[in-house]
């Protein structure tokens, strides 16, 4: 079993590592590429903040249901529509 990373944790990273270091702790490689692309263009349109906040309140979740006892999927959402467009 992967190491249970805070909930706080994991969100502080996505925050400071362009949405994508949180991702990467909890296995979802694909995700944390997705939004770390989506946040170097967004900074093109000097919006680039937006997409890791997101990406903060999504991975918090995550770790919520880790601690949990819950194994999180590395195509998991907390968030729905992140789902939605990611598929």
């Amino acid at each position: 079993m992967a190491r249970a990373w805070s909930p706080a944790a994991l969100a502080a990273l996505n925050l400071f590592g362009f949405g994508a270091l949180g991702y990467l702790a909890l296995g979802q490689r694909q995700k944390a590429m997705w939004f770390a692309l989506g946040t170097v263009v967004l900074a093109l349109f000097c919006v680039g903040a937006l997409l890791p906040v997101l990406a903060a309140v999504d991975v918090y979740r995550l770790g919520q249901r880790q601690r949990a006892g819950r194994v999180v999927r590395e195509d998991e959402s907390a968030i729905e529509w992140i789902d939605a467009v990611l598929k």
